[in-house]
């Protein structure tokens, strides 16, 4: 099954577990899910993970940068 994620952080959760990439489009990335698996079933499992954790406190990182650089 072919699913298009729009979400960056799920979309490198679900490569990291070793999912095909199909195609990068401009604002989204296309993967082939196993016969078994679906694209809620990964959606939870990244958001209730490290992985989901960890990309919020990069964002917010980026984002304190990009309001001292604006800042200044």
């Amino acid at each position: 099954m072919q699913v298009e994620i729009r979400n960056l952080g799920l979309a490198a959760f679900i490569k990291m577990k070793g999912y095909k990439l199909l195609e990068v489009g401009k604002y989204s990335f296309s993967f082939e899910l196993k016969e078994n698996q679906t694209e809620k079933t990964l959606q939870l499992e990244y958001y209730n993970s490290l992985c989901s954790m960890l990309f919020v406190e990069v964002c917010n990182l980026r984002d304190m940068q990009r309001f001292i650089r604006e800042r200044d």
